[in-house]
């Protein structure tokens, strides 16, 4: 029978009978063992078998609601050990058992309602298994003798993709179940717990961060890249959709919509998945998109008389589809755009364009020597430094439905769209020329070109399905390019 390892972070200390804390407080040495290495099946009859591994760290409430930290004085692999205290809590409601909740989290409580914690929506990637901290187990006795038992259950994913790299996966419910989030966990000694979310702290969805390093996928089924995901116990009514972004920013929507349940303690092998982003078709963009729309857009400057601005651009199917399947062109905040090229995800309804094309070119100066390159970026403006700051990720407008089309970070987040310029092939920029704030969208109806697409079979209801959460709300992950003073503003 094949035996599956999963391995957690632990902190390495030397042994001893008892550890001094604080003032003299005594606690006792902890023996803790896990779940899993008692012979529990998982499904299809998998042995789940979980060890400590050096610096895991566990919130222990030694029958008092105080969080101490304490840490594994084994080394790595064992399947049970020893816990020492290493910070002592502060706290003095006697309760009547010893809790404790692995991954250590000052911000767990414990209370006659149970254990109050966070059952991780950003979750790190493990290899062939789930990252560190991203599984919860919880241990409720009546002394030292500890016994952890896994929370939630496991999704087992394979990815596989030619030349193509994974930033983020994401599992989001069809039918709107819990999957993360805040919550109090309920269990007995001798018993197995039971989560309750918060009604305002669920999460409807959860997802692996890679970001920071990119996972590259196997390029077929039998060398497909292994991920794991930990969720809450859950009966999917509807499945899932699990959304992937790759390195390059593209959105790939996978639907598995049977009803799945999984309940806790065990892990659900998904089929090898293919990992490829097919861009939309000309019918699709002219259904979901093609047509002109007017930008309403404020100028940081409208002190010296620019904007406010009612732009008129289209957005159509590309002429040069290897720049991208949308192209967008018109006049923006005044200057002479010229084609854009970008994307549409009818999945997602994402339409990023990537920033820094170039809108507009002019001479510097009389002398005609030199020219101006205006590129477009997003862009967000600190009047407490007096500085702009732009970013290299895309330029993101979203769909809510068809022809429903909006600047998205401008609505969530306050950034707005920045001309940078730059002379000839400078690296750095001559300043910027512009910072508009896009305030709404507004869509020219033309019912002809979503006409001429229904008529050759496209069916709208095949695009806009939702958003891919991280990416949208992951504000904090934008990637600088530079900076601008004010002061280094011109203007033509």
């Amino acid at each position: 029978m094949k035996k599956f390892s999963l391995l957690f972070a632990v902190a390495l200390l030397a042994a001893a009978c008892s550890t001094k804390i604080e003032q003299g407080v005594s606690f006792p040495v902890f023996h803790a063992s896990i779940e899993g290495n008692d012979n529990t099946k998982l499904y299809a009859g998998e042995d789940l078998n979980i060890y400590w591994n050096a610096q895991d760290a566990i919130s222990l409430f030694n029958k008092t609601n105080a969080n101490s930290k304490a840490t594994f004085t084994g080394a790595d692999g064992a399947s049970s050990g020893d816990f020492q205290v290493t910070s002592a809590g502060s706290g003095s409601t006697a309760l009547d058992y010893v809790y404790a909740v692995y991954p250590y989290n000052e911000a767990y409580a414990v209370s006659s309602s149970g254990i109050s914690l966070t059952f991780p929506t950003a979750q790190s990637y493990g290899g062939n298994s789930f990252g560190p901290d991203s599984n919860i187990m919880v241990s409720v006795s009546e002394d030292e003798n500890l016994f952890f038992r896994n929370v939630g259950g496991y999704i087992h994913l394979k990815l596989y993709g030619e030349d193509t790299s994974v930033a983020i996966i994401e599992i989001d419910s069809n039918n709107k179940e819990s999957l993360s989030g805040t919550g109090t966990v309920t269990m007995a000694p001798g018993g197995e717990p039971s989560i309750r979310f918060t009604r305002t702290g669920a999460k409807d969805y959860v997802y692996v961060d890679m970001s920071d390093a990119p996972v590259k996928l196997g390029s077929t089924p039998d060398t497909a890249t292994d991920f794991w995901i930990s969720v809450a116990p859950v009966n999917f009514k509807a499945g899932f959709t699990l959304y992937v972004l790759t390195s390059d920013g593209k959105e790939i929507a996978i639907e598995m919509n049977s009803a799945l349940t999984i309940p806790r303690n065990t892990r659900i092998n998904m089929a090898p998945a293919k990992v490829e982003y097919v861009p939309a078709s000309e019918d699709a963009i002219d259904a979901l998109l093609s047509g002109n729309y007017i930008i309403h857009s404020s100028s940081l400057f409208e002190s010296e008389g620019y904007g406010p601005y009612d732009d008129v651009v289209t957005f159509g199917p590309s002429d040069e589809p290897s720049f991208g399947s949308v192209m967008m062109g018109g006049n923006l905040a005044g200057e002479q755009m010229w084609d854009i090229y970008g994307d549409l995800n009818v999945d997602t309804g994402a339409v990023p364009f990537p920033a820094g094309q170039i809108v507009d070119g002019f001479y510097a100066d009389d002398k005609q020597s030199s020219i101006v390159w205006l590129c477009l970026y997003m862009g967000a403006y600190n009047s407490s430094t007096d500085r702009f700051s732009y970013y290299s990720d895309d330029i993101l407008f979203a769909l809510y439905a068809p022809h429903d089309l909006h600047f998205y970070y401008g609505e969530q987040y306050g950034l707005g769209l920045i001309f940078i310029g730059y002379i000839d092939d400078n690296e750095d920029p001559d300043g910027v020329y512009e910072y508009i704030t896009v305030n709404s969208i507004e869509y020219v109806a033309s019912s002809s070109i979503a006409a001429r697409a229904a008529a050759s079979g496209y069916n709208v209801k095949n695009g806009v399905k939702g958003f891919f959460t991280p990416q949208y709300d992951r504000i904090l992950g934008l990637k600088l390019v530079g900076e601008a003073p004010a002061t280094a503003a011109h203007r033509r």
